[in-house]
C-alpha cells in the first residue's frame, strides 16, 4: 500500500491518470507521504472524502445537500 493517493484522486491507471501525469510533471517531484500510507486511518479518511463527493454530485443533481 505504499502508492497511495490523495483524497480525491483517482486510482492510478484510472481514467484521471493522464490528466494525473501531466499535473505530477509541471508541479515538480512527488510529495513523500511518510508513514501516511502504513496507516488504516489515513485509507479510511480517503474512502469517505471518496464517498462523499460521490454523494455530492449524486444528490446534488436533485438538489439534495448534506447537513
Amino acid at each position: 500500500m505504499a502508492d497511495a493517493e490523495p483524497p480525491g484522486q483517482p486510482a492510478k491507471g484510472g481514467a484521471g491518470a493522464k490528466e494525473k501525469s501531466k499535473r505530477s510533471a509541471k508541479s515538480g517531484p512527488p510529495i513523500n507521504m511518510g508513514m501516511l500510507p502504513d496507516l488504516i486511518g489515513y485509507h479510511l479518511r480517503c474512502a469517505q472524502v471518496t464517498v462523499f463527493q460521490h454523494y455530492s454530485t449524486t444528490m446534488g443533481k436533485l438538489s439534495i445537500s448534506a447537513p
